[in-house]
């Protein structure tokens, strides 16, 4: 693992994938300073903390989209899986190297709040640090997220757009709930479409089509029994609740106000544990590839 953590390391640092990432995180927070406390005369800089989530967002999927494509475009793939590591140790060994990137990025992105500080003498220090240490957490989310994408898929471009996908859904979770928690009849496609679209996730996961089956069948179960009973209002309530527990960006609201939230943190790094965990089936379905066409 620390073979490929050193590897990855250097080839971030060393050229325009760690740089832009830097780029484009302080280009995010440079942005959102100019508009929110410059122009419109604000002290406080954890008003810029939704803007910088979405520009950590970003950055990140720059960061881990081309993980696993480059080693396939570079040929290197076969050789990488060829030597005496786990799939588990390059996955980790690559993400490592990306969260030192990030913590790098997070160290120059917190001279903002600094230097505002000490520029206007009505802005507060420790509450534009919180604001960083926010933006810094959700990092290690998005960062879990692009990773496992990037073990998904053969190109880095569609890497970046799955993912681009579901940072958006996760920016529009809430409103999405709202108007899917107020719908009440099922209609026959939908009774289709959702265990199918549980099956096509388990397989992309897995890779295994008997998992992918066993997925579709759970997720069938309740829906169609609710249905049967004539209760569609309840499948429509927990697609609402899944779309909520989605909405990584809504506990930014607190930070906004320079508060940091203690139980905002717990939940996203839980949701960042997860997406390690789909990241390494992913990883391992696709190491267990390789090795059947060495």
């Amino acid at each position: 693992m620390s073979a490929v953590f050193r590897k990855e390391l250097r080839a971030l640092l060393g050229g325009l994938t760690g740089w832009g990432f830097f780029a484009l995180l302080l280009a995010a927070a440079g942005v959102s300073m100019f508009f929110v406390n410059i122009q419109s005369g604000s002290p406080l800089f954890s008003e810029n903390t939704r803007w910088l989530a979405l520009g950590m967002a970003l950055a990140c999927g720059l960061l881990c989209a081309d993980a696993y494509p480059a080693e396939r475009r570079e040929k290197t793939e076969r050789a990488l899986y060829a030597l005496p590591l786990t799939g588990r140790a390059v996955f980790f060994g690559k993400l490592l190297a990306r969260l030192a990137t990030l913590l790098i990025g997070c160290a120059l992105l917190a001279l903002y709040p600094v230097v505002f500080s000490l520029a206007v003498p009505a802005a507060a220090m420790s509450e534009g640090l919180g604001c960083v240490l926010v933006v810094a957490v959700m990092g290690l989310l998005f960062t879990a997220a692009a990773l496992a994408c990037s073990a998904f898929c053969r190109s880095g471009l569609i890497a970046f757009i799955a993912y681009a996908a579901l940072t958006a859904l996760c920016w529009f979770a809430a409103p999405i709930a709202a108007r899917v928690g107020s719908m009440t009849a099922l209609s026959p496609l939908m009774l289709v479409l959702l265990p199918a679209l549980a099956g096509l996730l388990a397989w992309m996961i897995s890779e295994d089509v008997l998992i992918g089956f066993a997925a579709a069948a759970v997720a069938l179960a309740p829906v169609l029994f609710n249905h049967l009973r004539g209760s569609d209002a309840a499948v429509f309530g927990g697609i609402a609740k899944g779309l909520r527990a989605c909405a990584v960006f809504e506990p930014l609201s607190l930070a906004m106000r320079g508060l940091v939230d203690l139980s905002a943190i717990v939940y996203w790094l839980s949701a960042a544990a997860l997406m390690t965990v789909i990241g390494l089936m992913a990883a391992g379905a696709r190491r267990r590839g390789k090795r059947r066409a060495l």
